[in-house]
Formats: structure tokens, C-alpha cells, sequence
């Protein structure tokens, strides 16, 4: 199963069509819709929309059952996350 296919299951469950993505993504059309999900172009912060505009959540879910939730305010760039994952690993070697 892809993502595309997964947000294929959302949108359907929440009654939802491709093409009203448009507005939810910030694309210009249709077309830059369907080219996500045919390139499985999915960033971070899609994949956030597409579950808050179906309803649902974004979560990372770990064996523990721990649960993070995330959410649009915390979805970062790679520049961030680049930095955060190199201050991580400078610590871990102090």
C-alpha cells in the first residue's frame, strides 16, 4: 500500500474527493493533485492536512503504545530537522 493510497482511504471515508484537495494543499489545480499522488510527492505537512481536512490524525505510534501527534505547528523544514538531528548527535558525543 502507498501513501497515496492511504490518503485515497481517507478522503473516501471522510466522503471527500481528489479534487477537493486543491484548496486543503495550496495547489492550482487539480492536476498538481493528482501529480502528488502519482509521484508519491507527499511532504510531512500534506500528509497533516490531508488528515485534519478528513477528519482525522497524523501520528507516529510506537510498540510501546506511546502515541506523537503531529500537527501543523510542529511539522518542520529539512533545514530544521537537519540542524535539530546535528545538535543531537554533537551531544551524544560530549
Amino acid at each position: 500500500m502507498t501513501v497515496s493510497d492511504v490518503v485515497r482511504m481517507a478522503l473516501g471515508k471522510a466522503n471527500k474527493s481528489k479534487s477537493d484537495l486543491v484548496g486543503v494543499l495550496g495547489v492550482s489545480s487539480p492536476a498538481a493533485v493528482y501529480n502528488k499522488m502519482s509521484k508519491e510527492s507527499w511532504s510531512a505537512m500534506d500528509l497533516v492536512k490531508v488528515a485534519n481536512f478528513t477528519g482525522g490524525k497524523l501520528m507516529i505510534v510506537y510498540p510501546d503504545g506511546q502515541q506523537l501527534l503531529i500537527q501543523p505547528e510542529i511539522v518542520m523544514t529539512d533545514k530544521d530537522a537537519k540542524t535539530l538531528i546535528q545538535a543531537h548527535e554533537e551531544a551524544k558525543t560530549e
